[in-house]
């Protein structure tokens, strides 16, 4: 059938039908893949935020929890860790209960009772620590060494015992008796002595202190004086053997007093326990001395005691110096065109001490030296032994003559450095009775070095001396400074590694640019293999944000 125009007319064609159900079919595949797309990009999103969050959470610069802080001993304590709380308490109970020595407890202590002044780790047998630590054998006992003082027996005395084992101790060994008049100061001896210095000052002379000081002891308002301990007086010094005598000197009653002392001081004899005997020995006012509180009321009373003022010279100066550093000339003509030149170099020289008078090291400044001990069967693949080094920051020279007073008791203090032959006597290069016992040391160390024993080939040990000199001054008020004044020695390896001992570090890390010329490029990283946290910025660090923030800012680690 046609129409008019001469197009044949019939039954439409389903073509269209057809591509329009593919396109719909297409559209539903590309709407499914899209939501799951969406899905697989939600759950990655998740895993990337919370995996961020982990990261962000272990960066550095949050404080830890103080409860998390364990701060018991160890439950196997190494040999010379310190008593702990139960080792001290459990020995002394122990003593306590030991009825032979009598022991009070510390509310009931005075200087004619007997009582427990000092526990203290007894260090175990060098051999046996070596045993220990580098062969497996036997861990060493645990020991307390003990001091009491036994105020209370006809002829006092100082006893010392070893107790252990530790922490339940069942003994008391390796007894050691001193003279009591040896003891360090206690507080019920100081307390006692005050007392009966302001009584007496109080009953003959108060009015020397109001009218030299304007003070007064004990009820004194707003202007008070007390005595303080300022120092022991040794039998080598006062030459009055099997004596105990203390120096109190007069100051007002003020912050940093010591800053503010008086020209007043008493020495006071407290050789006795008991507290009754303690008496005046000498006074020391303006300048004098006077033998009793009755020889000062009447030089006082006829005014024969003078005081001395010392003027400041109004021509001193303020000096600089330096201390030089003295070269050594030698020739330089090979490498100079005049033929005469010299030039000043230092040199190093090897000196091997061989015996403990030699050992002996007083610095010189002019001639620094390095200090060091080492085994000459182990060296360094360039031929050089392997050493330590002890580095002394914080050395004084001690000013005192030589065995003359109270001098005899430290002279360790010669010597900046002094080198012994190990002896399991020889613990110690002093003694807590140091103060009193100058005339016969109950610890000589002087004897150490004097028998002037052989070294090489010997276990040795290096007694080091640090000191400063303090002139007090008004930068010391309220509070005496530091900077300048901490003391310390390093021991230190010297030809012992191959290299810087830190390249082996447990937790080193080197930071540097990608690119050195443009830090914008990002970081490297370098761990050293180590499989933790890397991250080493402190949370807000602004440099860490500077970085980050930077475009095109990468971080590499290897």
């Amino acid at each position: 059938m046609e129409n008019g125009s001469g197009a044949s007319v019939g039954k439409p064609k389903e073509e269209p039908v057809v591509t329009y159900r593919r396109t719909i079919g297409l559209f539903r595949i590309v709407v499914c893949v899209l939501a799951v797309l969406v899905v697989a990009l939600s759950i990655a999103f998740a895993v990337v935020v919370t995996q961020l969050k982990a990261e962000i959470s272990a960066l550095p610069g949050d404080c830890p929890d103080t409860a998390n802080i364990d701060l018991n001993p160890p439950k196997v304590l190494p040999p010379f860790h310190d008593l702990t709380q139960e080792e001290i308490s459990q020995v002394k109970e122990y003593l306590y209960d030991q009825t032979d020595l009598g022991l009070v407890r510390p509310k009931n202590i005075s200087t004619s009772l007997s009582y427990i002044f000092l526990i203290d780790l007894h260090v175990p047998n060098k051999d046996q620590v070596i045993g220990y630590l580098d062969h497996g054998q036997a861990q060493p006992v645990r020991e307390a060494r003990v001091t009491l003082f036994m105020g209370d027996r006809p002829e006092p005395f100082i006893q010392e015992y070893t107790v252990g084992p530790l922490p339940n101790p069942y003994y008391k060994k390796d007894q050691t008796t001193f003279p009591f008049r040896n003891r360090p100061t206690t507080a019920p001896e100081l307390k006692a002595a005050e007392e009966m210095i302001t009584a007496h000052v109080n009953n003959l002379v108060p009015h020397i202190l109001e009218e030299s000081y304007d003070g007064k002891l004990g009820d004194c308002g707003k202007k008070c004086l007390a005595f303080k301990m300022i120092s022991t007086l040794s039998t080598a010094t006062s030459s009055d053997p099997r004596t105990r005598k203390l120096w109190f000197g007069l100051n007002p009653v003020i912050e940093f007093e010591s800053l503010h002392s008086l020209d007043f001081a008493v020495l006071i004899d407290v050789t006795s326990s008991n507290i009754e005997d303690y008496k005046i020995d000498k006074i020391y006012y303006a300048g004098d001395k006077f033998n009793s509180l009755e020889d000062l009321k009447n030089s006082y009373e006829y005014g024969s005691v003078l005081k001395t003022r010392i003027p400041y010279p109004e021509d001193s100066r303020v000096l600089f110096e330096t201390i030089e550093i003295v070269p050594r000339e030698v020739d330089n003509s090979q490498w100079s065109t005049k033929p005469d030149a010299r030039y000043a170099q230092t040199r190093m020289m090897r000196r091997q001490r061989k015996t403990e008078v030699e050992a002996t090291v007083d610095y010189d400044f002019s001639a620094p030296k390095y200090l060091t001990f080492y085994n000459d069967k182990h060296k360094t693949e360039t031929g050089l032994p392997r050493a330590y080094r002890i580095l002394v920051d914080g050395m004084s020279k001690q000013m005192l003559t030589v065995g003359r007073g109270q001098e005899a008791s430290i002279p360790w203090a010669r010597h900046q450095l002094a080198v012994t032959k190990y002896h399991e006597t020889e613990r110690r290069s002093s003694s807590i009775f140091a103060n009193f016992d100058g005339e016969n040391p109950t610890v000589n160390f002087q004897a150490y070095i004097d028998n002037d024993e052989v070294l090489t080939d010997q276990d040795q040990v290096a007694w080091v001396t640090m000191g400063v000199h303090h002139i007090p001054h008004t930068e010391d008020l309220p509070v005496t400074s530091t900077v300048g004044l901490d003391l310390r020695f390093l021991l230190l390896p010297n030809n012992y590694f191959q290299e810087d001992p830190a390249m082996g570090s447990g937790d080193a890390v080197r930071i540097e640019p990608n690119n050195q010329n443009h830090v914008s490029q990002g970081l490297h990283i370098q761990t050293y293999g180590k499989s933790e946290n890397s991250r080493c910025f402190p949370r807000k660090s602004n440099f860490y944000s500077i970085i980050q923030e930077r475009p095109g800012s990468v971080f590499t680690r290897t």
